[in-house]
């Protein structure tokens, strides 16, 4: 299996059948190690109706429910904004498994993804784990987290970026601004550049205080990359020599800093946003994202591709706001 995560780190079928643009939610079993593994564990709802066996019919989890909400507002919102339809833009079923890690036995607990959200690239799904009260939860009902998986699968069928190192960092970058963009265009959080800010617990950011000295909002800050958990480089400036050109990916590095390096562009692109407004930077990055970057692109790529897409598309004192915010940051 492979993922594209936000942080590092026997199956019951309807007699029904799914239709290309469906919505179609599972709910993990919570005595099936490979529930979530081999197989997505149990069908709830379709389209937002109840599917699934009769007991299931009855009793569907708030998680099931908000996850066909928020997705089918993620779903729409690219649609309406940007013509595309489904992730792949072909008019894609979407398929997600939630409660993802439930149980003492479950395989993906022991692979850390009960405490996580994830774009199964592998199983062409999205999956939604369980949480923990008082560290991270609410997976499903975080509008920024949804948007950000599905534009992991939008990256997937565009630019495919490689999942290690600058081009890694760049997919949970992207990620990164949809998530917000979309949580703050939808009225589902304040422009405050937060990522993850209603997953993280009380327990959880007590530790972090501790360890860190600060207290985070959020899981990543993209406008103040230090702020976030872990804390983030600024600028290029500050990318450690261990995670430069001659890094090798492994698990232990996080694949050469993917989930810490975004915080270079994030940073760079939220004062863009702070100069130019949402709409503007999303239609250029979008384009960007789905029609100019190689797989293997770099910092200074996507620097570069930025700027061409804003000359076609905006005013030449809106692209220096744009030159003035990578600069900003040492690109």
């Amino acid at each position: 299996m492979k993922f594209s995560h936000l942080l590092a780190v026997g199956m019951t079928f309807a007699a029904l059948s799914a239709n290309a643009g469906d919505i179609i939610i599972y709910e993990a079993g919570s005595f099936n190690p490979l529930s979530g593994v081999t197989n997505n564990g149990n069908l709830v709802l379709v389209n937002g109706q109840k599917a699934g066996s009769l007991l299931k019919r009855v009793f569907v989890s708030d998680d099931a429910k908000l996850a066909n909400k928020n997705i089918t507002l993620v779903r729409d919102f690219y649609n309406q904004e940007f013509g595309r339809n489904s992730y792949d833009g072909k008019g894609a079923s979407i398929t997600a498994v939630v409660k993802v890690g439930r149980g003492p036995v479950s395989l993906l607990r022991v692979l850390g993804l009960d405490q996580n959200a994830a774009w199964d690239t592998s199983g062409k799904r999205f999956l939604f784990g369980t949480g923990e009260a008082g560290t991270l939860n609410n997976f499903t009902g975080a509008v920024d987290v949804i948007a950000h998986e599905y534009t992991h699968a939008v990256i997937e069928t565009t630019s495919k970026l490689d999942a290690n190192g600058q081009s890694g960092a760049l997919n949970e970058h992207v990620a990164d601004v949809f998530g917000q963009y979309i949580q703050v265009k939808t009225g589902n959080g304040a422009n405050d550049f937060l990522i993850g800010e209603t997953v993280l617990g009380d327990d959880l950011k007590q530790k972090i205080a501790a360890k860190y000295g600060f207290t985070p909002k959020g899981l990543r800050d993209m406008l103040n990359p230090q702020l976030s958990v872990p804390p983030q480089p600024t600028a290029m400036k500050d990318i450690p020599s261990a995670l430069g050109p001659n890094c090798k990916p492994t698990a232990d590095n996080d694949k050469c800093g993917v989930h810490l390096l975004n915080g270079i562009p994030n940073r760079a692109i939220s004062l863009a946003v702070q100069k130019l407004g949402w709409d503007k930077v999303a239609h250029v990055i979008y384009k960007v994202m789905t029609e100019r970057l190689p797989k293997n692109a770099q910092f200074s790529t996507y620097a570069s591709e930025t700027m061409s897409e804003c000359g076609r598309q905006l005013s030449t004192s809106d692209c220096a706001a744009f030159d003035a915010s990578f600069k900003a940051v040492g690109l």
